[in-house]
């Protein structure tokens, strides 16, 4: 392993080189991004080797892109967690980079990177829809729980959210806290009146 300096550049190794290095690098990743879920597993490598050596760089690569500020960090975040596991190209594209991104932001909470740790994790992955991975990561049981989504304009949102509130929902940094049993208990009020 190669010792580097404050700026990422190895001993040695003039600030031509190593600024041409990573204008090709910034380059790749570039290319890469513009078509992130053909080859995540390569991009997210790239986009933490980027970080690791200038993490400026990764400021402008979404407007040069398209891709969304979320995404970039979500893919960094698998891009380090490759870099610190031995998971494979085909591995990683069978669990998918949604997944693997809850991963890395479960081991980075809990601080626990162990090999069998991680490789248990990855079956329970495999085994488990994405929007229920951190809640089994976490050891919840999220048994037949599923997603409820509609769309409503902005009275009818206002309107719910006065009632959210009125039956337990806390008021949150962004929007509420506590919205899903308020709403239980907004049901459960209703079919008591039908009663």
């Amino acid at each position: 392993m190669t010792k580097e300096t404050k700026r990422g550049r190895p001993y040695g190794q003039s600030e031509g080189a190593a600024a041409k290095k990573l204008k090709g690098l910034k380059e790749l990743t570039v290319q890469l991004a513009r078509e992130p879920a053909l080859n995540f597993f390569d991009l997210a490598k790239l986009i933490a080797e980027l970080h690791t050596a200038d993490a400026g760089m990764l400021r402008d690569l979404p407007q040069q892109t398209g891709m969304s500020r979320r995404r970039l960090y979500y893919l960094l975040a698998v891009g380090q967690l490759l870099g610190e596991t031995a998971l494979s190209k085909a591995e990683a594209e069978e669990v998918g980079w949604t997944k693997l991104q809850i991963i890395a932001r479960h081991l980075d909470a809990t601080g626990d990177v162990s090999g069998e740790h991680f490789r248990t994790f990855l079956k329970t992955a495999l085994a488990t829809r994405a929007h229920a991975l951190a809640g089994v990561l976490l050891g919840e049981d999220v048994g037949s729980s599923r997603a409820v989504s509609f769309r409503l304009d902005d009275s009818a949102r206002a309107e719910l959210n006065l009632a959210l509130v009125a039956f337990g929902a806390k008021k949150a940094r962004r929007g509420l806290s506590g919205k899903q049993g308020a709403l239980i208990k907004i049901v459960r009020a209703a079919m008591l009146q039908l009663a």
